[in-house]
């Protein structure tokens, strides 16, 4: 009986000093570093002051007991441009943010007037106006994304949060990964593409490449990978012939089953 009280004082004991030590002023967060993992453009100026000096940062907390999400939540919504990739702790008091900048890849119209520029998970970084961005040569231009059936509401967007395009959303961040499983990036989707449309009734997305040929991709919520990467092969094609006028349709063809791409001179 006396062992087994024994054992339970120490066990109390163990606890009680892990908890203490836990919360000892030795692991009280006390720095915090940026570990950029890309080069900087947008951020290029920033140092980490700057770029958290309007974050709440849990300094003087445990490092054992930091919310690291809300960290970089914070984070994020502070500095539009800012990703944060990961947080790594470095005993004793010490965290390291691998942090990476946002790329621009998409302008939204929001009004007659003004432009949402958005990154391929569709975060607001910027607002602009269209003088603003016309004025950006169209080779680095953002690419312009409309869509059919679907209206933007100007006041529901705000910079560091991510744009709604309600069932456009999903077909937009497909579309992208579509493109980076082709071997695409922000910089290269810029300069192949002017402009997407995505019809929400009929689920066709519609791309005007800077070329000046059309790609239309049928029925998109249906093996759009292939799909896009069979319209780019089609595009190398016809721009290798020097052919830049006329529409690519890409299609699944009930007969064989097959995805085709076929060129007309019809717009």
């Amino acid at each position: 009986m006396k062992s087994k009280r024994l054992i339970a004082l120490l066990i109390i004991f163990v606890i009680i000093v892990g908890v203490v030590a836990l919360n000892s002023t030795i692991f009280a967060l006390q720095t915090v570093e940026l570990n950029w993992l890309t080069t900087r453009v947008e951020l290029k100026g920033e140092n980490t002051d700057s770029l958290l000096k309007n974050v709440d940062m849990p300094l003087g907390e445990s490092v054992f007991f930091l919310n690291k999400n809300k960290i970089m939540s914070a984070c994020e919504k502070n500095n539009a441009y800012l990703q944060v990739v990961s947080i790594e702790t470095v005993f004793p008091n010490k965290i390291v943010m691998h942090v990476a900048e946002r790329r621009q890849l998409y302008s939204i119209k929001i009004s007659d007037s003004s432009y949402a520029i958005i990154d391929k998970n569709l975060k607001v970084m910027n607002l602009i106006s269209s003088d603003e961005l016309f004025l950006v040569d169209e080779t680095i231009r953002p690419v312009i994304v409309s869509v059919t059936g679907f209206t933007v509401v100007e006041d529901d967007i705000a910079v560091g949060e991510k744009i709604s395009l309600g069932d456009a959303s999903e077909m937009l961040k497909s579309l992208t990964i579509s493109f980076l499983e082709a071997k695409y990036n922000e910089q290269t989707m810029r300069g192949f593409i002017n402009t997407i449309n995505i019809n929400l009734n009929n689920k066709d997305i519609i791309i005007i490449t800077r070329y000046g040929l059309k790609i239309c991709i049928k029925d998109s919520d249906s093996m759009l990978t292939e799909k896009v990467v069979t319209a780019i092969a089609a595009h190398a094609d016809q721009h290798s012939k020097h052919i830049t006028i006329g529409k690519i349709e890409v299609f699944l063809s009930e007969l064989d089953g097959k995805i085709h791409a076929v060129h007309t001179f019809d717009s």
